[in-house]
């Protein structure tokens, strides 16, 4: 069976109706900000750590390789370097995306986007600050001998200073809403 898309998912087969009217920028926006919330709140998505817990199940984790409690460290260096990159990367758009939306939503809510926008971007930056490449903090699995306490303390500090960045960017957003 071949997948079909319509304007509001794919399918494996049958089609769903277009309907009269797509939401408005507004709805879509309003959707986001209160997925953005709840993800927050949420521990688990299928597999996968989000929000806080994500950050809580990361530190853990790299304060265990610290401590030389981690059996191999080198089979989660992978998904380390992974998620830092893609952190500085969601959060460098997401600040982006919430100072378009500012204006979207209005006057009432538009300052507390901006401010969550502002502490997406500080996240971002400050992740970033002094490397070329998210790479070049966390390294790839082959390269698990150069991978020092330093680095890995480096990282930890900067996780934790993102952390606050994204509650304080949550909240918010929650009072935007």
């Amino acid at each position: 069976m071949a997948l079909q898309a319509t304007p509001q998912r794919v399918t494996d087969g049958d089609r769903l109706p277009v309907p009269d009217a797509l939401a408005s920028e507004r709805a879509l926006t309003l959707t986001a900000l209160k997925q953005a919330v709840e993800m927050w709140n949420t521990e688990k998505r299928e597999a996968y750590f989000v929000g806080e817990a994500a950050y809580t199940h990361w530190l853990k984790w790299l304060r265990d390789v610290e401590a030389g409690t981690v059996e191999d460290p080198k089979s989660g260096m992978q998904g380390n370097g992974w998620c830092y990159d893609v952190l500085i990367h969601s959060r460098r758009i997401a600040g982006r995306w919430l100072n378009e939306k500012a204006e979207v939503l209005g006057d009432e809510a538009a300052p507390h986007l901006r401010t969550a926008a502002t502490h997406y971007t500080q996240l971002a930056e400050l992740c970033i600050e002094g490397y070329k490449c998210p790479w070049d903090l966390t390294l790839p699995p082959d390269r698990v001998a150069d991978w020092t306490s330093a680095m890995r303390q480096t990282q930890i500090s900067r996780l934790e200073a993102a952390r606050t960045h994204d509650r304080a960017a949550i909240e918010a957003i929650r009072q935007a809403l």
